[in-house]
Parts: structure tokens; C-alpha cells; sequence
């Protein structure tokens, strides 16, 4: 079947895909031999389906299977082109996993585009047949409203269920979309967030992606072989990439695959998705003989860490040893799996109207599918692709990153050097309009260049290439480039896919300022606000100048934000740089903001602004903080009830208190335990009166049954009978409050599940330290009112009539020794700057555990016994240091493991 055959028969189809429903075959169930489900939805409902097949809203519906019926949701699934076809994929939600499938999740994939209804099942089964995790897969018929719409793939949902079942911690986990996923930083903050669709975590946080992408684009050779190892399992990234190049699995290289990173940032795990283009597969359906030689392609020759990876020696030859082994052993096990899968499914298959191509077809395909292992197995066996090894480029230079459409010669000299003759251009576009508008039509360009001696290259045969690129006249605007040599870019990702998704690479900014304009840019205040950094960056010239493509840089070289297109900034005005971009908006009301850095900005770092070329147009050491208004309310965690009592069971439940004057309205403010996915988004239009309370809570029928008090609620997670981190944050995810409690002293043990709550004993106290709670007089607590045991602050401990204490003091942390966990109070008398840092008895810092401006108060802070890069400090004695604007004071502390 030719390639236009397949679209034609497809476009015939749409109309009727798309504006009608028409049930494909009735049948009953006893003609199909497949686990089959069946769904009842209202036909409205169903004919609104299929008349908004792109919507993303959910139906209700009946899901009956093995004797159960369940209430449910559902909706079509896939991208764009898959939600086009005729025979569409479902999604099906579940209450909870206690059905018969076991999920909450259900994605039924239609496999249109598969002759063969397998390839997808085949290449998850190979995954795991080598070891590699992967969703799991099995094929069922569907019937919706009695009417047969056909086999489906049913393939495990990418969630937490996933990670448990292989055994992963709970930590974050991006699937890749639409060609975004070539693991290079993106240009824009913002693409993120539909590049990598999150699947697991934090609602939107990609600081581990933005860490990981942006070291591999700019680590230098020898530290990316001594640092990528502690970023990642590389051997299972080669395995992934090994198990898709053997089966020429071509669109699932920049999309359709899932990195998983633990909870201390690294990257652990990539899982696959959808591999239905594989086995000589084309996207559209289409049998491809070019799938059974290809070695190059264009998204795996621009994925930067796969590229990154080849360039050492090790590391290529593993890659290969581990695609032998798959063509030596999990061939075989694949041509097994195609022959039972056949006589499974093919009864079904013969009943599906819906597929796209006839029973002749799909018997068709066995034998197709077994010629392309044949065939790949016998091209892979003699290729050299460990000897084909690439010439790596160095020094890559360009002399104005500003051209001025003004300057008589207008002409830029690249310049780059080679270990060996190969042909060198440099690929350039002048016609990219605009970033925003998706897949607008681009002409890359490619100026050659020469190592003769006459085209700006130095010497003849030295091995630096040079020329010299005349842009056209009166042009103005931003001209992203890379070079290129032998096939492969640098950096690797280069202009790959820019049109759709643009990721950072070089560029000239072609504008009136020029260079020298640029060089009245400063680097202004830096401000920090616990975790968050906001850095002003000033012009001070009389040009308006436009950052695009420009860096900010601070700390360790590879620290680099660059600025969007579009980034302008005001003469005589300025921006701000910020880690959350919600928050600077309400701190920096007159300042265009921009983010997310995804890197620290510590005392003693050097800052630097960076052309588009990434040389140097300012630099200054940051020295100190400057100091920044908060306009966060001091709402206060004044109450928890944990662990009721049995004969009192209330559910989980935290009391908020505002000491303020004024009402404050907690819409969109965040309440979490320890774990980032336990997340309770308070709704629109809530408000805490001045002097009042707010209780929110796990089972609200249950407290107003009880104890007849309203609450905020249901927050879907419990609070740990042992004690965790609980923490509050306002709608711009700064946070409020938080501390963690315990279950055992010097926490009130009472609390734990004899009936009494934990009362914060005043307001103004630090409710980190357990000396200032009590358990409530009253069993059941007193939500929603003043605490029982609320008492004056200089009733408590020696303080001021504000609560603030009078002097400066570290004190001995508790437990000592300790085993897993230990907590550092300290004592501040005023605000200022302070770093609390952890070190081994011959003097090495271990761990920083603070560092930046912090209130006068009391503080307590926990440590694990990891150093900061997340690893275990192991067994000793540790003394840990408390450093102030005017004090100091050291203390001594045991880890036994």
C-alpha cells in the first residue's frame, strides 16, 4: 500500500469521522474472543463526541466488564492526527483502581495507522524482555452502546501506579510531545509545559528538566564525562535508544517517550510510549523498506544527549553491544510474540470495520513484520557504526553578535576549528517571523566555509575553517545558526525543529544599537526570598535594546537563562530575571518579568550577561542580598489534628490563623504535606477574617458531624501518624508557612491518637519548634476557634512583647546521635543575612542547609544526613556552623547509620 493510497483513504474518511458518528459493526459479544469492554454513553453525548473530536471534555458513561458495572468518564485520546481518524482512541477515567482493570486510568488506543494492530504491544514486550521497564499492554475489543468499534490496544497510563510497580520512588515524570523532546533547554519558559507533559509531580515545575537539558548543551568534553554519570543511569538511556534504533522506531526519539527523575533530581529512567511507527512502519501507515537500512535520521541526529553520548569512545560501544544484543536475542523473542499475538487477536481483527485495512491486509503484515527483522538483523550485524565516529568542532567563533544594518560593512566572520578535513558550513535563517506561530514555513540557509587562508580562516590547512556571512540590506531581526559538519550539528540540537518548538542555540540579534549599545547594560539587585531569586537587570544607556538570545549566567558556566525572543528592554529602565515569574509580577508591579531560572544565585557568585554568542558584555560578583517588601500575609498553621481518636474520628485536618488586621483572600494558596503530588489548591472566593480562623480538612461530613464545625475540604491525602512536612504557600507558590512535626517527644505524644490536637501555644511563636506546641485541654481539639492552651508569648520563654527573641542562639540538635533525621533550632534576634552549613570533622562542607535573609524569630531546620548532592554522608561526627551578619556559633553532632 503506497503512502498517498493511505492518505486518500483517509481523507475519505474524515467527513464521516468527524461530523458523524457511525457505529462500525453491531455484534454480540459471543463472536468476539478478546477481554471485551463495553461502555454506555447518552447519545447526545456521544454524538458530541464525534462532533468535537479535539475537545478534551469528559462525558459521563457506564464501563461494564467481567460482571461489574462502574461509573466512569470518558473522552477521545491522542494528538490531532490520531483524534482525525476514523476508528478513534478512547480514555476512560475510574473513581479509583478498585475495578476490575486495576487502573484509574484506561487508554484504548485504536492503532489506525498499524496494519498489524501490534507493533506498539511488541516494542513494549521487547523493552521488557531485555530488562527495560515499560507500560504494559494487552489487546481487548470495545464494544459503545452495543455497537463493535473494534481491537484496541489497551497500554498501561504513565502515572504513579507506573513508578510503583518497577519499584521507583514517587518523583517526576515528563512525557515528551509533538518532536519537543530533544532533550535541549528550550528557548521559552513556556513551551515547557507542552513539550513535556508532566505526568507525575509538581503541578508546574521543570526545574530537573531545565537543569539536565541546559549541562548538556553547555558542558565542555571532559566535564560531561565526569558529571553525566551523576545526572543520570546512562546505561539505561543507551538501552532505551539501543531497543529504538533496532526496531527503526523513527518517531519516538524527540517524542513519545517518558524521562523519569527520583526525587533527588536524576534521571533514572526512560520509559517508552508509543512505538506503532516501528518495525518498517511509517507514521501514516505506510510499509517503508528505507526503515530496515537507516542508520541516520534527522531527530535522533539532533538529540543532544544521545549525540552528547556518542562522542566517547565507551559509551558508543556499549550503545552498540546493547542494539547486537537486541537484534541477537530479542528478535527472536519478537518473532515468537508476533506469531501468538497473530492467532490471539486475529478473530477479533477480522470483525473490525473500523481498521484501516482489509483481513488481507493484516494477515499481510505477519510475514512483513518478520521480512523487516530479517532484514534489519542482517544490515545491523556488518554495519560499523562504532568506526563511524564523528569529527568533533571546536572553537566556534563569531565576531559581532550585534550587526548594525547600519555599519558600512556589515559583514559577521564564523570561524571554527576541525581535528580533521571535513566539509564546514554554517546554517543560518532569516525568515523566522515569529517564535509564536507554530510551524511558520523557514528557508535554512548555509554558508560554507573554507580552511584556504582566503575566506577569514587564519592559515591555509591549519584545520580552522572560516567566512564571512553579508546579511541582506536595511535587514533588522534575530538570525539563529549553528555549524554543521559531517551530518551533525553543534550544538547538536541546532535549528532542529525551530518553526514548532525552538530550543537555545546561537544567533546574531541584527539591530540599530549595535555592540556598543549593549555595553551599558548592568546587572542591578539581586533579591532572595527563601528559594526564590529575582535579579534586576538595568539599561542605562539611551537605546531601547531587544535581549533575545542573550544569557544570564551566575556561578558554574553551564548556569545559563537565555532570554525569550521578543525580551525588550526600555532605555533608562529595567527587567527582572526571576525563579517565579507570579511572584516577581506582584513584587516588581513595574517591571517586565521574565523566568523561570532554574538555578541558585549565591553570595560570591559571579554574574555575567552573555551575548547571543555567549561572549561576555558584563559581569559583577554578587555580594549580598538586597532587601525586598513582602506582600505576603503572615498566615499561621495554628492546629493539627493527625491522628484522631477512634471513638472521635474526625479525619485529618489543619487550622489556619490570620493575626492580621485585614481579611486575606487564600484563593488558589496551596497546602502539601511532604510528598510534592499531595496538593490541595484552596478554591476561588476564600477568605480568612482578620483576628479569625480557617480549618481545612480531609472529610468535612465527618468534622461537621462530630463537632459541628465547617471547613475547607477534601484535601484526598492523609497527614502521617509519625509525622511529615506541612506546608503552606500562597497563589504564587511562595512559601508561607511550614514545619514538620513528630509523633514523639519533645512533640506532645498525646496527640497521637489519644484524642487531644496539637495547639500552637501563640501565634507569634515558631510553630518548627515543638516547645511551643501543646496538646489541646479538650478532646477533638478547638478548630475553628482560639486554642485551649493559648498563652501570652512572655508567659512561654524571655521575649520581647512582639515574640521576637532577645539574643542570638544555636542550639544542640535533637536527637543527637541520630539515625535518619535530626532538627537545628537557632534564635534570631533581628533580620539579616545568615547560612547554616554542615561539615565532616576534617573541615569539608557537607551540606549548606541555609543560606540567605531570614526574619528574627525562631528557626528549626531538619537534616537527613545527605551531603548536597543528595548522597549519604555516612557515619561520624559532623559540626555544624550558624553564621550571621554579626555572629557565629559551631556545635557538634553524631550520625550513626
Amino acid at each position: 500500500m503506497n503512502q498517498g493510497f493511505v492518505t486518500m483513504r483517509k481523507l475519505a474518511l474524515v467527513f464521516v469521522a468527524v461530523f458523524m458518528y457511525v457505529p462500525s459493526l453491531q455484534a454480540q459479544d459471543q463472536r468476539l474472543e478478546l477481554p471485551t469492554y463495553h461502555l454506555t454513553v447518552d447519545p447526545a453525548d456521544l454524538s458530541a463526541l464525534y462532533q468535537s473530536p479535539f475537545s478534551d471534555v469528559r462525558y459521563p458513561a457506564q464501563f461494564s466488564f467481567a460482571g461489574e458495572v462502574l461509573e466512569c468518564e470518558v473522552r477521545f485520546r491522542g494528538g490531532r492526527g490520531s483524534r482525525r481518524d476514523p476508528k478513534k482512541s478512547w480514555k476512560v477515567w475510574f473513581e479509583d483502581s478498585s475495578n476490575p482493570v486495576g487502573v484509574r486510568e484506561l487508554n484504548l488506543k485504536a492503532e489506525y495507522s498499524d496494519l498489524s494492530l501490534m507493533r506498539n504491544a511488541l516494542a513494549m514486550r521487547l523493552y521488557q524482555f531485555i530488562g527495560h521497564s515499560a507500560p504494559n499492554t494487552e489487546h481487548i475489543s470495545l464494544m459503545v452502546n452495543d455497537d463493535f468499534m473494534g481491537v484496541f490496544v489497551q497500554i498501561e497510563e504513565p502515572d504513579q501506579d507506573l513508578l510503583r510497580r518497577y519499584d521507583y520512588e514517587l518523583g517526576s515524570l515528563y512525557k515528551a510531545e509533538d518532536h519537543g523532546g530533544s532533550t535541549a533547554p528550550l528557548l521559552d519558559y513556556d513551551t515547557y509545559l507542552s513539550s513535556w507533559n508532566k505526568k507525575v509531580g509538581g503541578e508546574s515545575d521543570y526545574i530537573n528538566g531545565q537543569r539536565l537539558f541546559n549541562q548538556l548543551l553547555y558542558l565542555m568534553y571532559e566535564d560531561f564525562a565526569e558529571r553525566v554519570p551523576l545526572m543520570m543511569d546512562v546505561e539505561n538511556v543507551l538501552q532505551y535508544f539501543a531497543v529504538a534504533y533496532a526496531i527503526s522506531s523513527t518517531d519516538a526519539v524527540t517524542k513519545n517517550m517518558l524521562l523519569y527523575f527520583d526525587p533527588r533530581g536524576r534521571l533514572q529512567q526512560i520509559f517508552p510510549w508509543d512505538h506503532d511507527a516501528s518495525f518498517g512502519n511509517h507514521w501514516t501507515g505506510e510499509y517503508q523498506p528505507y526503515f530496515e537500512t537507516v542508520s541516520e535520521y534527522p531527530n535522533l541526529n539532533h538529540h543532544l544527549l544521545f549525540q552528547r553520548l556518542m562522542e566517547y569512545d565507551a559509551w558508543r560501544e556499549s550503545f552498540w553491544n546493547k542494539v547486537r544484543f537486541v537484534i541477537e536475542h530479542g528478535f527472536a523473542a519478537v518473532e515468537a510474540e508476533i506469531d501468538s499475538t497473530y492467532e490471539l487477536i486475529k478473530s477479533d481483527v477480522y470483525l473490525d470495520g473500523a481498521k484501516l485495512g482489509t483481513n488481507a491486509e493484516f494477515d499481510d503484515e505477519i510475514s512483513r513484520l518478520k521480512g523487516f527483522l530479517a532484514a534489519r538483523r542482517s544490515f545491523l550485524m556488518d554495519f560499523p557504526f562504532v568506526e563511524k565516529k564523528k569529527d568533533l568542532l571546536a572553537d566556534l567563533y563569531c565576531s559581532d553578535p550585534f550587526p548594525s544594518p547600519d555599519a558600512d560593512d556589515r559583514g559577521v566572520v564564523f570561524r571554527a576549528t576541525s581535528r580533521s578535513p571535513q566539509a564546514v558550513v554554517v546554517e543560518y535563517i532569516t525568515d523566522l517571523s515569529s517564535y509564536k506561530t507554530r510551524g511558520e514555513e523557514i528557508t535554512v540557509k548555509q554558508l560554507a566555509l573554507f580552511d584556504d587562508g582566503r575566506h577569514d580562516d587564519l592559515q591555509a590547512g591549519d584545520l580552522v575553517y572560516g567566512n564571512r556571512l553579508v546579511l541582506p540590506k536595511n535587514y533588522t531581526g534575530l538570525v539563529p545558526y549553528s555549524f554543521r559538519a559531517g551530518g551533525y550539528s553543534y550544538p547538536s540540537n541546532g535549528l532542529y525543529y525551530i518553526n514548532y518548538r525552538a530550543t537555545k542555540t546561537f544567533a546574531l540579534n541584527v539591530n540599530h544599537a549595535g555592540i556598543e549599545g549593549y555595553r551599558h547594560l548592568q546587572i542591578g539587585d539581586v533579591h532572595r526570598i527563601r528559594d526564590e531569586y529575582f535579579i534586576e537587570i538595568i539599561n542605562a544607556g539611551e537605546l531601547n535594546l531587544n535581549l533575545s538570545y542573550c544569557s544570564f549566567e551566575a556561578g558554574e558556566y553551564f548556569n545559563r537563562f537565555m532570554f525569550p525572543p521578543e525580551t525588550n528592554i526600555e532605555a533608562g529602565s529595567s527587567l527582572i530575571l526571576s525563579s517565579n515569574r507570579d511572584a516577581a509580577g506582584d513584587l516588581f508591579p513595574d517591571s517586565p518579568v521574565f523566568g523561570n531560572l532554574f538555578f541558585a544565585v549565591s553570595l560570591g557568585d559571579t554574574m555575567k550577561l552573555l551575548t547571543p554568542t555567549l561572549t561576555v558584555m558584563t559581569a559583577r560578583v554578587n555580594e549580598t542580598y538586597s532587601a525586598v517588601d513582602l506582600p505576603i500575609p503572615s498566615i499561621v498553621i495554628n492546629e493539627i489534628n493527625y491522628h484522631s481518636a477512634d471513638d472521635l474520628d474526625t479525619g485529618d485536618w489543619v487550622e489556619l490563623y490570620n493575626p492580621n488586621d485585614a481579611a486575606v483572600d487564600l484563593s488558589g494558596w496551596n497546602f502539601q504535606d511532604d510528598d510534592d503530588d499531595h496538593s490541595f489548591v484552596l478554591p476561588g472566593g476564600t477568605l480568612i477574617e482578620p483576628r479569625g480562623f480557617l480549618v481545612l480538612c480531609r472529610d468535612g461530613a465527618a468534622l461537621e458531624s462530630l463537632l459541628g464545625v465547617s471547613c475547607v475540604g477534601d484535601f484526598d491525602f492523609g497527614l502521617k501518624n509519625s509525622g511529615e512536612l506541612v506546608r503552606l504557600s500562597d497563589s504564587d507558590g511562595l512559601l508561607v508557612d511550614s514545619f514538620t512535626y513528630l509523633d514523639d517527644s519533645p512533640w506532645p505524644v498525646e496527640a497521637d491518637g489519644d484524642g487531644p490536637t496539637l495547639e500552637l501555644l501563640h501565634y507569634s511563636l515558631d510553630n518548627a519548634d515543638p516547645m511551643n506546641w501543646r496538646a489541646s485541654i479538650p478532646v477533638g481539639g478547638t478548630p475553628g476557634r482560639a486554642n485551649s492552651v493559648l498563652a501570652s508569648p512572655t508567659s512561654v520563654a524571655s521575649e520581647t512583647d512582639e515574640g521576637t527573641p532577645r539574643s542570638f542562639n544555636l542550639f544542640q540538635n535533637y536527637p543527637n546521635p541520630f539515625n535518619s533525621e535530626t532538627h537545628i533550632a537557632f534564635h534570631l534576634p533581628r533580620t539579616e543575612h545568615l547560612s547554616l552549613e554542615i561539615f565532616s570533622v576534617t573541615g569539608q562542607l557537607v551540606s549548606t542547609l541555609m543560606e540567605g535573609v531570614y526574619r528574627a524569630g525562631r528557626h528549626r531546620i531538619p537534616w537527613d544526613g545527605r551531603n548536597d548532592r543528595g548522597e549519604s554522608a555516612g557515619s561520624g561526627i559532623f559540626f555544624y556552623r550558624l553564621t550571621t551578619e554579626t555572629s557565629q556559633s559551631t556545635r557538634t553532632m553524631v550520625l550513626v547509620k
